[in-house]
């Protein structure tokens, strides 16, 4: 709540381009190596820049929660989509899903409820109060599910391509390793 408008837009419309990265990402899971379709590319770095040149214009915050919104439910519909292919990691998903959907709930609490949580961070001692700080939270759930999500499309994407992998972690921190040097000249099999 202490940002000025100019920089929560590098807060805010990040959202909307990484998405739409993410979008593409997802709905080309399943297709040949090199596959490229302009006509999506297009589409949507023209929702992009219209969602950034209307929300700069009208400065509301509504119209950016909605424009993301979209954006997450495409993410999430094409997700369990992808859940029906075999090897799909369900366990990844889920994680996924759970963490983000965590600190949205999160974020919402802070949002109906800034009032008494600051009211209430303020009878707390100090190493309490960045504990009730749920923004932060939001920050910090949405990315590790958002994380987690890219770990799955990963998954979904290598195991298509039939390239061996799996997740490992260092220091707790969990990644994608594929087992063994592929061919990038396409697919095993045909879908």
């Amino acid at each position: 709540m202490t940002l000025l408008y100019e920089m929560q837009l590098f807060d805010e419309l990040p959202m909307i381009w990484g998405s739409c990265i993410f979008v593409f990402d997802l709905f080309h899971s399943f297709t040949p190596p090199k596959y490229q379709n302009l006509p999506m590319i297009l589409c949507l770095v023209l929702y992009s820049f219209i969602i950034t040149a209307v929300y700069i214009s009208i400065k509301n915050p509504i119209f950016h929660e909605t424009a993301y919104a979209v954006l997450v439910f495409t993410l999430f519909f094409k997700s369990l989509d992808m859940l029906r292919r075999p090897n799909s990691s369900r366990a990844l998903f889920f994680t996924a899903l759970a963490t983000y959907g965590t600190g949205f709930i999160i974020w919402n609490i802070d949002n109906f409820f800034c009032h008494n949580i600051r009211e209430f961070r303020g009878t707390l001692t100090s190493p309490w109060r960045p504990l009730t700080q749920l923004h932060a939270w939001w920050h910090l759930l949405a990315g590790l599910g958002t994380y987690i999500h890219v770990l799955y499309s990963v998954q979904v994407r290598t195991s298509y391509l039939k390239w061996p992998g799996k997740v490992k972690t260092i220091m707790g921190i969990p990644y994608y390793h594929v087992s063994k040097k592929v061919e990038t000249n396409g697919p095993v099999h045909k879908d």
